[in-house]
């Protein structure tokens, strides 16, 4: 690896680096960078080489950063090869190779460490190496917010369906057992019952519009009924009187008979009485 670091610094004066080597179990992969040096004493010679070793270990503090992540989410490093660069913020790595559908830029969705994942790829390229910074997010975690809204929205529309059900029977039965009453009430003054009790009078609603309406019809009724019995007795006591006033006139028919009968029976024995006595 060192030999392919000096190998690529010459001819070249800016920093060059050889790709990182995937880390395995207990040990990290490392990548050396070089950049020429020149000699101190005829700068346009080259007087040797820097190197530089970098550990995955670097890579892995800024990877390992949780932030912005799930509970089950992480972001990795992996070569043009497929190869990780970088290791589980989870510490067992179990997996040392990615799907190719994960290193295109982008985003994309398959399999990760057994779990089906959600990947955002964003491509690196640096000094002829092509990387790829992976950040995945397990699918049941990214979509978890949606769910838990969709079971609250569904949640409140429910309870509000529920609560509107309650309302509107508790509103039909305030409204129909009125007007329930109202109909029983006026079908009782349809056949001249007037003692009909009206409730709801006192509302200030349609229903107590209604049952004030109904009360003048029974009022009217009341009054009719009145007027009915009053008109009654008063063709009674006039019939009363013509019977009075009929008997009282043929009274006095057999009085004045009586007395034109005796006048006459007397002015007979008087004629006989005169013709007797001559």
């Amino acid at each position: 690896m060192i030999k392919g670091a000096v190998a690529r610094s010459e001819g070249r004066h800016e920093l060059v680096s050889t790709d990182f080597t995937a880390p395995s179990p207990g040990q990290s992969g490392q990548a050396i960078f070089a950049v020429a040096v020149a000699d101190g004493f005829d700068p346009s010679k080259r007087g040797g080489t820097l190197l530089v070793a970098i550990s995955t270990e670097t890579i892995d503090k800024l990877l390992h950063d949780p932030t912005g992540f799930g509970p089950h989410g992480e972001a990795i490093l992996a070569g043009s090869d497929g190869q990780l660069r970088s290791t589980s913020r989870f510490g067992n790595n179990q997996a040392d190779m990615i799907a190719d559908s994960f290193l295109k830029e982008g985003l994309a969705s398959g399999t990760y460490r057994g779990e089906n994942v959600l990947a955002a790829s964003q491509r690196l390229k640096w000094g002829g190496h092509d990387w790829t910074v992976i950040a995945l997010e397990s699918i049941v975690e990214v979509f978890a917010p949606a769910m838990t809204m969709i079971w609250q929205i569904a949640a409140i529309t429910a309870i509000t369906a529920l609560a509107a059900l309650v309302v509107a029977m508790v509103a039909s039965q305030s409204i129909s057992r009125p007007i329930a009453h109202l109909v029983i009430g006026m079908k009782r003054l349809a056949s001249r019952d007037a003692s009909a009790v009206v409730g709801g009078t006192s509302r200030a609603d349609e229903v107590g519009d209604m049952s004030r309406a109904v009360l003048v019809f029974r009022d009217n009724a009341i009054a009719r009924v009145a007027a009915e019995e009053h008109a009654k007795r008063s063709q009674a006591a006039v019939e009363s009187d013509r019977r009075m006033a009929e008997s009282a006139r043929a009274e006095r028919l057999r009085v004045q008979a009586d007395v034109v009968s005796q006048i006459g029976r007397s002015l007979s024995a008087l004629v006989e009485g005169n013709c007797l006595a001559q």
